[in-house]
């Protein structure tokens, strides 16, 4: 595609995409604790159920504002209408308001939306759910993003089934283009194994990014049972454990009787919990279904100090590929593991022990100071294990199934295990020793690789910026990549300026197009819903700069990359896009100059914008959300 530069032309079409997401004759409609009007703004609804039930007003677009206070229901938020692709109805919290619901009925959650599609829900903070947190069955385009969920007692965000079929015969998938950002989830499931913190159940198109879970009592993330096409990135996922049996993982990948593939797991940090990954095919021989996995991309992850919480004697490794939990064959294939850091986990780094499993590729990691073994493959049917950075030796029982290669034992001289700071010091054995066909474009920071001749083992780039090729901001623009750059992007908000069928993702700039959280510019400094920077140290932090000075490590302006929803970064020399796909990272556009735009975008930029342009879109943004809230 033909690189154009951003002119005033692409600024009115900036503009005029926030304001189709939330039109000029849209309703904002008010709920406050008390409230017994008509949902104005000077006569409140006193119940929630009033916003979204059947008879409500609301209407395709509109905004439904809660105020601070704790709303105490005796039972579920059932909603009854939907918005329409385009103009989602948006149902935003403000800071203090509180859902408490004393009953909920199964599978149900205190928040439920059964077959409904267009939903923003944004902010809240629920408590003590009686079952689930917030639940979708059967859902379309539905964003559940900055809220908190407190000890529910079974999962925290489920998107389930809708039509069960029989004998657990059902059709696959249901849920289609479901986000969950930047979400906190604590002490899921703490008086009911059912599910996980977040549980994806046959979701086609899925993005799961910038979510923390603490201390949850199952699996953390959870694809399964025919989940494809999608991505998660960006969590942080700490002190899962197997309080219920057979569990405490940080990120599941199972199909649970179906086809489960297509997806990205990139830039998660998984630390403190029983295990880090697991990948399996569990119950795939059911009569009536095709169970398998395959398709998955598992890199820039950083994961330190899982451990047997519960004394399981199987637990404690930092990803496995089980063969579990009924006779089999459990198939597993077309697995890439990449550029990730394991460390200190207390029984193995990567553990494959399922027959089944062909394809699989571990390469360019680093993988140190693990229990008994760094890598072992008990049993495979194909394995490739090349350019790692280990402690000890591979240890291999499946013979020719596995093919080894220049694997290194050393000390890969990081900056701190003390601190869990895992960068590279000068002088690494792991610098500029990446190899073959699997390599990042961008580390776990968001800056480009290679920062050398070659890249770098493991999660992080060692010399690596934020302007990356490009050079600084205005000569190579902001972002990963250098923005302009050799292969370099250009990012505005979560997916992509103009990404995500041409708007912002979830509206107007800021929370779910309701408003800016924090004014103009959301937390982190960023454009976009919640606008991360994943910045310094290990953990991701919302800060406002870098260590180094820099405004946003995980694409300078926003997450998620280049112009396009749901899009990874791609590897070096693939050109699809990641879960979703929005663009080849690797090859950035046509020229090699600028971004290709992808996911129904039809613009692609050489450049970003001068410093005066910047401020022109900056001052119009805010003069737009300015406008709205005095609405």
């Amino acid at each position: 595609m033909r690189s154009i530069p951003l002119s005033l032309a692409v600024l009115t079409s900036l503009s005029l995409g926030i304001t189709s997401a939330t039109p000029a004759q849209a309703t904002t409609f008010h709920v406050a604790v008390g409230g017994t009007g008509d949902g104005s703004a000077g006569s409140p609804w006193g119940n929630l159920k009033d916003a979204v039930g059947s008879s409500s007003p609301v209407q395709p677009g509109d905004v439904i504002s809660v105020a601070a206070g704790t709303y105490t229901l005796s039972s579920a938020v059932s909603f009854q209408k939907s918005g329409t692709p385009g103009k989602p109805i948006t149902l935003v919290a403000e800071p203090g308001a509180i859902l408490n619901v004393t009953t909920s009925s199964t599978p149900g959650g205190a928040l439920d939306l059964s077959g409904l599609h267009d939903w923003v829900i944004d902010g809240f903070r629920i408590e003590n759910a009686p079952n689930r947190g917030i639940a979708l069955h059967g859902c379309t385009n539905i964003t559940i993003q900055n809220c908190t969920i407190y000890r529910p007692s079974a999962c925290g965000i489920i998107a389930d089934v809708r039509d069960w079929g029989s004998d657990d015969v059902y059709p696959v998938p249901q849920n289609y283009n479901v986000k969950i950002l930047d979400n906190t989830i604590e002490q899921a499931n703490w008086e009911s194994g059912d599910n996980e913190g977040i549980s994806l159940w046959a979701l086609d198109g899925f993005e799961v990014a910038g979510n923390t879970l603490i201390d949850c009592q199952r699996e953390g993330i959870d694809a399964k049972t025919g989940s494809r096409n999608g991505s998660i990135h960006h969590n942080t996922i700490r002190g899962q454990y197997n309080k219920w049996s057979g569990t405490g993982m940080g990120v599941y990948i199972d199909a649970w009787h179906y086809e489960t593939f297509n997806i990205d797991v990139y830039s998660n940090l998984i630390h403190d919990s029983e295990e880090g990954f697991e990948i399996n095919c569990e119950d795939c021989n059911k009569p009536g279904t095709n169970g398998s996995v395959h398709d998955i991309r598992i890199f820039n992850n950083v994961v330190y100090n899982n451990y047997d919480i519960q004394d399981s004697g199987w637990k404690g490794r930092g990803m496995s590929f089980y063969d579990c939990c009924d006779e089999g064959p459990h198939p597993v294939h077309d697995v890439h593991v990449f550029n990730n850091t394991f460390v200190g986990s207390s029984l193995r780094g990567i553990s494959v022990e399922n027959p089944s499993v062909a394809n699989l590729f571990i390469s360019n990691n680093i993988i140190v100071d693990n229990g008994s073994d760094d890598i072992v493959i008990q049993k495979a049917t194909s394995v490739t294990v090349a350019s790692n950075l280990l402690s000890k030796a591979l240890r291999n029982s499946a013979g020719s199934a596995v093919t080894a290669s220049d694997n290194v034992v050393a000390d890969p001289r990081f900056v701190s295990v003390a601190s869990n700071d895992y960068h590279l010091q000068s002088g690494s054995p792991a610098i500029d020793k990446a190899a073959g066909a699997d390599v990042a474009t961008i580390d776990y920071d968001g800056f480009a690789r290679p920062a050398g001749p070659a890249a770098d083992m493991g999660a992080y780039e060692h010399g690596a910026s934020p302007s990356g090729a490009g050079g600084a901001a205005g000569t190579g623009g902001l972002g990963a990549g250098g923005g302009v750059g050799a292969g370099g992007q250009t990012t505005l908000g979560r997916g992509g300026a103009i990404g995500g069928g041409g708007t912002f993702t979830g509206g107007a700039l800021g929370a779910g197009g309701a408003r800016a959280r924090d004014g103009a510019i959301s937390p982190g400094g960023a454009l976009g819903s919640g606008g991360r920077t994943v910045m310094g140290g290990v953990s991701g932090k919302k800060d406002a700069s870098s260590a180094g000075g820099a405004q946003a490590g995980d694409g300078a302006v926003g997450t998620g990359g280049a112009l396009g929803g749901l899009d990874a970064p791609a590897v070096s020399g693939d050109t699809r896009g990641g879960g979703g796909g929005a663009v080849d990272r690797a090859d950035a556009s046509d020229s090699g100059a600028g971004s290709t735009a992808g996911c129904g975008c039809a613009v692609s930029y050489a450049a970003w914008p001068s410093s005066a342009a910047r401020w022109l879109l900056l001052g119009l943004t805010a003069a737009l959300l300015r406008a709205r809230r005095r609405r």
